[in-house]
């Protein structure tokens, strides 16, 4: 997550929000937690950022007559650097029955146009699996064919190189 710049040079992520499912007739909460401190991320409904736009406030009550089935875009910006790996949240949940229906993780980095190390450390990977995907072909049957107007039943996908870290 990048941290707010002073100039709005800034850029926010975007969350989106959708109905919960089962369809429920009940507003969602949103809320920005830290993981045993502060939270240090703001929500707004501005993709942009600008000076002078107040955060949402947090937690913050979801009706849910916005959330139509594209979804309810909420942005979040960094308000302070991290001082570990995922040390702030954004929630989402039930009021009155479930706090954490939802939870993203996240770090806040400074200004990484500047040298490190920054707080939050590294990540060393010390352990890698190493494997070929074969290529594969897939026949398909006649109603997929149809339904999806390939031009052919079969179709082949290349091999791929993954390597998994931990």
């Amino acid at each position: 997550m990048q941290i707010r710049e002073a100039d709005s040079s800034h850029q926010r992520a975007m969350l989106l929000v959708r109905e919960p499912r089962p369809n429920l007739i009940t507003d969602l909460v949103i809320e920005a937690v830290g993981q045993g401190g502060p939270s240090r991320l703001a929500m707004f409904f501005d993709e942009d950022p600008a000076t002078g736009q107040p955060p949402l406030t947090s937690p913050r009550d979801l009706s849910f007559v916005l959330l139509d089935p594209a979804g309810l875009k909420v942005f979040i910006e960094g308000t302070s650097v991290s001082t570990g790996v995922r040390d702030t949240s954004i929630r989402l949940g039930i009021p009155g029955l479930d706090p954490e229906g939802d939870r993203i993780d996240t770090t806040v980095y400074g200004d990484l146009s500047q040298p490190g190390p920054f707080p939050v450390g590294t990540k060393d990977y010390t352990r890698a699996a190493v494997f070929t995907v074969p290529a594969l072909t897939e026949t398909f049957s006649d109603l997929t064919v149809a339904e999806f107007s390939l031009a052919s039943a079969t179709r082949t996908n290349v091999s791929v190189d993954v390597v998994i870290r931990d």
